[in-house]
């Protein structure tokens, strides 16, 4: 029996891509380093913030990346919400799931960015536990954060089921030996069910019960 169905953000709850990229290229551009490509951040596009900036400074100066990371976190480099979107029936399927399971977050964002985006918070209200970057030491595609969710939502691993949308998500779900919807539909492999359709999320996992 399923009991908790736990989400990724950032290709799931919301579409943030095209935000993010402008924020990372703003931000970068403005200590003095080359904008990563569109086709550049699309292969990083799931990296944590701390990790995004090492990887597109090629920095080794821990104060130089502490000082890019904390202008982002603290949103001294503006964030463009404007382009945040989220998937057709988002937040009606949230409430509805609400009512029929216990519904948790495992992100790669920082704690306090969690629910800044306005249609998050949205359905903050929804939401039992969120388990953040800030949460574990290992992050996706490593299992921790799947498994202190579980724990926290005190549920076993064959009762709760992992919606996200990339390969990290998908190594994360399976490390820890829980059930794995791919959303949106990509060329990722082995999942146990896929959709394209945010609304069609509680047929699917009712058919992943049986």
């Amino acid at each position: 029996m399923i009991k908790a169905i736990v989400f990724d953000i950032d290709g799931v709850l919301v579409n943030t891509f095209e935000a993010n990229l402008k924020f990372y290229q703003g931000l970068l551009v403005k200590n003095g380093y080359t904008e990563p490509s569109r086709e550049e951040y699309k292969a990083q596009f799931h990296l944590a913030m701390i990790d995004a900036i090492k990887f597109f400074t090629k920095s080794n100066n821990e104060e130089e990346i502490q000082k890019i990371f904390t202008m982002g976190a603290d949103r001294k480099h503006s964030y463009p919400f404007e382009l945040v979107t989220s998937p057709e029936h988002m937040k009606q399927t949230i409430r509805y799931l609400s009512q029929k399971y216990i519904l948790g977050i495992v992100t790669n964002k920082i704690r306090k960015n969690v629910f800044e985006i306005p249609q998050l918070k949205e359905v903050e209200k929804y939401f039992q536990e969120v388990i953040s970057v800030n949460d574990t030491v290992k992050h996706k595609p490593d299992p921790e954060p799947l498994l202190l969710i579980l724990q926290r939502l005190k549920v076993s691993v064959d009762e709760a089921i992992y919606i996200g949308d990339s390969k990290t998500d998908l190594q994360a779900a399976r490390s820890a030996g829980m059930k794995f919807i791919l959303f949106p539909t990509s060329d990722i492999n082995d999942f146990d069910a896929t959709t394209n359709i945010f609304s069609q999320l509680p047929d699917i996992i009712k058919q992943l019960e049986k």
